[in-house]
């Protein structure tokens, strides 16, 4: 099966004196999967029952975030590996500088299995041919992909926003400071992430 792309429009950058726009290519008319939809793909492909995997999968889970809590390593066979990553503040010289509560939770590192890269490496695209496409996500587009992030995550850090949205650095920086000045997001005290305000990306208001 071949997968859609369409080109985007990177960050203008300035190349022998002269700002220059170019584009890069990225994966188009994506959605995400839940894990009821995946618990019902291996319904209709096994033996095993829609609520079985079910359960399955949300003990799985819960066991995940347990050894991730605990420090540990996480390799899902046929996936790859899973670890926390931290932050601690900047311009640090002397270990005696950092004391336990300046260290936070940054994000979770992922590393593919070699297997899955060498899979995907052979993937087959098609340029998009929907109509009217412009050459970035509009702001619904990516209210869109954020509300169902935030369905299942209570903030997303700026390295994230790149890979759920599928943006450079610096884009992910001005949206992020763009929803900071509408109130739409806040962030978050401590860390490099930001949470939706009550009342955007599909968050409820506070009573």
């Amino acid at each position: 099966m071949k997968i859609k792309y369409d080109l985007y429009k990177s960050p203008p950058r300035k190349i022998g004196g002269k700002e220059v726009t170019r584009l890069h290519a990225r994966v188009a008319d994506s959605h995400t999967v839940s894990m009821t939809d995946l618990a019902g793909r291996i319904q209709r492909s096994s033996t095993l029952t829609k609520t079985d995997m079910m359960a399955a999968l949300s003990e799985i889970g819960e066991r995940f975030l347990e050894e991730l809590q605990n420090g540990n390593r996480v390799h899902l066979e046929g996936v790859g590996y899973f670890q926390m990553t931290l932050t601690c503040p900047p311009d640090i010289k002397d270990r005696n500088d950092v004391r336990a509560e300046s260290v936070h939770f940054k994000s979770i590192a992922y590393t593919p299995e070699k297997k899955l890269r060498k899979h995907l490496r052979h993937t087959k695209f098609v340029r998009s041919d929907r109509s009217g496409h412009t050459l970035d996500y509009s702001g619904t587009e990516l209210v869109g992909i954020l509300t169902d992030y935030f369905k299942d995550h209570d903030y997303i850090t700026r390295s994230e926003l790149e890979s759920v949205c599928v943006m450079t650095r610096s884009t992910a920086y001005r949206r992020i400071k763009a929803w900071i000045t509408e109130n739409k997001m806040r962030k978050i005290p401590g860390i490099d992430a930001y949470s939706p305000v009550p009342g955007n990306f599909g968050v409820s208001r506070e009573e």
